[in-house]
């Protein structure tokens, strides 16, 4: 429910909750309702007060974008298409992220033997769609999200590479 009341307002918000686990956790929190809906809640000492649902939703599963498997990624991208496809989006937007998400999927890097050039087309997408969608409802308006740009991607793997080097580094130092 969250992620569909984000997405009707044409708010961004994380693929996770188009995942299998995270379309679980919106089925098992249904009751909750939208932002504005307020739930009680009981202290401990038998107290009753009222706090926004948005504060009460658990977020111990959440998975960012940049994070995801590409299981995962590959479960969200049909789910969120159907999803923004009834959200009633404009259909060039539409058509535009199954170009960008086709693109990353055929993307050389996606094969590649090295985790990090994997790592880097979900690092990618994760900025990419956040900045998209940021622009949508600007004067200029989003740019063709379905072109990815070989610089930033350069750079997006330079990033992820130097990252995961540093953690192999941090994780093999004596304790």
């Amino acid at each position: 429910m969250y992620a569909l009341h984000k997405l009707q307002k044409g708010e961004y918000f994380e693929l996770h909750y188009f995942t299998n686990e995270g379309l679980a956790d919106s089925r098992a929190t249904a009751s909750h309702g939208g932002d504005e809906a307020m739930l009680p809640v009981t202290d401990s000492s038998g107290g009753m007060s009222w706090i926004p649902a948005a504060a009460k939703r658990t977020a111990t599963s959440f998975i960012p974008n940049k994070d995801l498997t590409w299981e995962q990624f590959s479960i969200s991208m049909p789910c969120l298409l159907r999803a923004m496809n009834n959200a009633n989006w404009v259909p060039q937007c539409i058509s535009m992220l199954a170009t960008f998400w086709a693109a990353l999927l055929n993307h050389l890097y996606r094969s590649s033997a090295l985790e990090s050039e994997k790592k880097c087309l979900l690092v990618y997408q994760a900025e990419q769609r956040i900045a998209w969608n940021q622009a949508i409802d600007t004067p200029e308006g989003a740019w063709d999200i379905g072109i990815i740009e070989p610089t930033l991607l350069r750079e997006t793997h330079e990033w992820v590479f130097m990252n995961s080097a540093h953690v192999k580094m941090q994780n093999s130092e004596p304790g």
